[in-house]
């Protein structure tokens, strides 16, 4: 299901967005990932894979900074056991759900992301934008973070899952114009 909306606080903007719906119930960002993925070309099909790929990339040298992270955005018991955390990140459901750290972490940490960003747009309005990247990073992702309700969802702008580097400045412009 999709339906197309300007964000709050965009009204006059003329840049129009799709909102997706992919997948819920704890899985959400992980279906939304999913998605854009495939959309990119990514040999990957189920949200369970994409579980795999940040479970993947934890090791025993930087599960203690994962566990920090998580620990201090979800207020999460993380395991101590790296086998443990890992098989926790890989069930599907609530009892992890992915959020923001966890787009961080995969842009630093899994190299399918290493070309990759996010701009991550918040039912809270514009000014909760936020993009997610490195000094590699060509392509952005579209996300919708639906804060209010602890939901993702993917983000497109005519019918494209992910924009150029060039066209970010021009998004995040969009508002401050009309200010």
């Amino acid at each position: 299901m999709s339906h197309s909306t300007s964000l709050a606080l965009w009204v006059d903007a003329p840049i129009h967005f799709e909102f997706h719906e992919c997948g819920g119930n704890g899985d959400c960002m992980f279906h939304v990932l999913c998605h854009s993925l495939k959309a990119l070309g990514y040999p990957i099909k189920t949200m369970m894979q994409v579980r795999k790929l940040l479970s993947g990339s934890l090791n025993y040298d930087n599960q203690a900074n994962f566990c920090k992270k998580m620990w201090t955005e979800q207020g999460l018991v993380c395991p101590t056991d790296l086998h443990q955390l890992q098989t926790l990140i890989e069930t599907r459901g609530a009892s992890f759900q992915g959020n923001d750290t966890c787009l961080s972490w995969l842009l630093q940490h899994h190299p399918w992301f290493e070309k990759l960003g996010f701009i991550i747009f918040s039912s809270w309005g514009f000014h909760h934008t936020q993009v997610l990247s490195t000094s590699s990073s060509q392509a952005y992702l579209l996300l919708l973070n639906r804060a209010d309700i602890n939901h993702w969802q993917l983000a497109s702008m005519n019918h494209w899952v992910a924009i150029s580097k060039p066209l970010v400045p021009l998004i995040l412009g969009a508002e401050e114009q009309k200010e």
